[in-house]
């Protein structure tokens, strides 16, 4: 039973081939890795299977090997460095098996380490004992060569129930008889660690074997469509992951436009909110001064009426004094006329006056050449004629300064009268304006009460306006603070903006990218593929072409002393061919 599942592995690679493509030989490998009960490589081993046809008498294989053995016949080949050369008519039928050794690495790593009560130990000291059993099992993928990103490993423990109880494990377990199988399977192309952990009775262990197989499920074509469109939707759901990031950019960049603004309008609102209040501290003044002034209409109105009976009086009291006026303005038009008249005989008189006193002058002057006479009565006479001259000098000086006198009366007397007749249209104008100011002062009353009406419905609007700001300041108030929070609240905002910015882009970058990119790579590459079951490409060599590679590998049971003993004193029987390739392990 030990071997069974090596057997049905063997039996399967050996059987399981590929279609021959005519006149072309194929190559199936099948390495044997025997490793240690820590996992490292011990010694590898590969069997070769060449098949088909060639119309080539040799066919070249390639790879650096020691030890290298015919499984089929008793046909050597030729080896020149790392060319193996065989004649193609040994391929005929089954074809040839052939078996040498190498020295590659493997392309995964196993680490097996044992700890029996927390302790650890090599896999060859737990023999025989008791305890509890943690076996750690780490599969690492190398990135080297041309099979490694397509092989998962499978890894099978068996454990046999009547030894091992209380079987904890993260893989599957499926119990066939009294034999727990308990397998692990590690897909490419990260390091993977696996636990298992039992309680154990006078210990020994089947060897641990891990196969490395293709890691390709081949699905049916409507999935495959379906992921292709997965992936096309998931780069679609980056791109648009990218185009949020950009809008969240922007509305960052208008939540900052947005805050500015709210600074400016809790300014703003402060500012009207202190307008609104001087407003309603000064508006019971005004409203004071709006109800005098409707006051003084009222009395205006009345007054009003008093006044047109006034203006009427003022102008039937200016036609009379027109009419007076008129007549003056006549008679100093007369006395301007008189004097001139006057003026005109005074002057004619002044200058038979100044005549006189000419003709006079000789007699003065004989009158004073007789003052000297004896005779009294000359002398009498001579100082009379002096005396008149002296007399009709004087008359002549009065005449003339009467003239000169009536002349300046007479300019003034004119000034005087175009003074006057200037007036006297004054006068004539101010009595018609005042009767047409009459006409219009009639209409006043009217007129007033109509204002006064009128300011009555702006009284009460203004009224209305005032009763309204006191809401309006209340409303103000309460805006003015409320804006003075909202700018923290809009930063906060563009916190958690960045914050969903960030997270958006992350999910674009590290999320969906990952995921897409992993989708396609990983999967779709490795997993979800129409590769053959095989894995294409040689581990020997990779000048080695239309190959398939089959990994095999395990590690040395764990047994108790006394039964390697009894082993090794049981007689060795003709080996076969398929007890050659088990012993491959050995």
């Amino acid at each position: 039973m030990k071997r069974k599942f090596i057997i049905a592995l063997t039996l399967a690679v050996m059987m399981t081939t590929t279609t021959m493509a005519k006149a072309e030989i194929l190559k199936d490998e099948t390495v044997y890795g025997s490793l240690n009960s820590d996992g490292t490589v011990g010694s590898i081993k590969v069997v070769n299977h060449l098949y088909g046809e060639s119309s080539e008498p040799y066919y070249i294989d390639y790879g650096s090997y020691k030890n290298i053995k015919n499984l089929s016949n008793n046909v050597n080949p030729e080896v020149n460095g790392s060319e193996v050369k065989w004649p193609t008519s040994v391929f005929k039928d089954s074809g040839l098996y052939y078996e040498g050794n190498v020295e590659k690495q493997l392309p995964v790593t196993i680490g097996i380490k044992y700890f029996l009560d927390d302790k650890e130990l090599k896999g060859e000291e737990l023999a025989g004992k008791s305890g509890k059993l943690r076996l750690e099992l780490k599969v690492t993928f190398n990135n080297e060569g041309n099979t490694s990103s397509n092989l998962m490993a499978q890894i099978q423990v068996v454990a046999d129930q009547e030894v091992f109880t209380n079987i904890k494990t993260e893989g599957s377990k499926v119990v066939v008889g009294k034999k727990a199988n308990i397998s692990f399977v590690a897909l490419p192309s990260k390091e993977q660690s696996f636990v298992l952990e039992m309680d154990g009775k006078d210990m020994e262990l089947e060897p641990i074997n891990i196969t490395l197989i293709p890691a390709t499920i081949s699905v049916p074509q409507d999935i495959k469509s379906d992921m292709d469109k997965l992936t096309e939707g998931l780069g679609e759901l980056e791109k648009g992951s990218t185009s949020l990031v950009t809008g969240m950019d922007k509305l960052s960049l208008g939540m900052g436009t947005l805050r500015y603004g709210m600074d400016g309008l809790h300014v703003g609102l402060n500012k009207i909110y202190g307008a609104t209040n001087e407003i309603k501290s000064q508006s019971g003044q005004l409203m004071e001064g709006i109800n005098d002034f409707h006051k003084g209409l009222s009395t205006l109105q009345s007054e009003s009426k008093a006044m047109v009976g006034a203006v009427g009086a003022l102008q039937g009291g200016l036609q009379e004094v027109a009419k007076g006026s008129n007549g003056f303005n006549e008679g100093i038009k007369g006395i301007s006329s008189g004097i001139t008249g006057v003026n005109g005989a005074l002057s004619e008189v002044a200058g038979g006056m100044n005549n006189l006193t000419k003709s006079h002058e000789s007699l003065a002057a004989l009158a004073k050449e007789l003052q000297g006479s004896s005779d009294p009565k000359v002398q009498a006479l001579a100082n009379g004629v002096l005396q008149e001259a002296a007399a009709l000098q004087g008359l002549n000086n009065g005449v003339t300064q009467s003239s000169y006198g009536l002349g300046e009366i007479d300019k003034n007397t004119k000034t005087l009268k175009e003074g006057y007749n200037e007036f006297n249209k004054g006068v004539a104008s101010i009595a018609e304006n005042t009767k047409q100011m009459g006409e219009q002062m009639e209409k006043l009353p009217d007129g007033i009460g109509t204002m006064k009406d009128s300011f009555g419905a702006i009284k009460y609007g203004t009224s209305r306006i005032f009763g309204g700001y006191d809401d309006i300041n209340k409303g103000l108030e309460t805006m003015t603070k409320e804006t003075k929070t909202i700018p923290t609240a809009i930063d906060k905002l563009k916190e958690g903006q960045s914050g969903v910015k960030n997270a958006i882009s992350k999910l674009g970058n590290e999320g969906i990218h990952t995921m897409r990119t992993t989708l396609e790579s990983s999967l779709q590459d490795s997993i979800l593929g129409d590769k053959a079951d095989s894995v294409k490409g040689s581990f020997v060599h990779e000048k080695n072409s239309n190959t398939t590679v089959q990994f095999l590998l395990r590690t040395p049971a764990i047994e108790k002393v006394e039964e390697k003993k009894q082993a090794a004193e049981v007689k060795e029987e003709k080996k076969g061919f398929i007890k050659r390739l088990l012993d491959l392990f050995k």
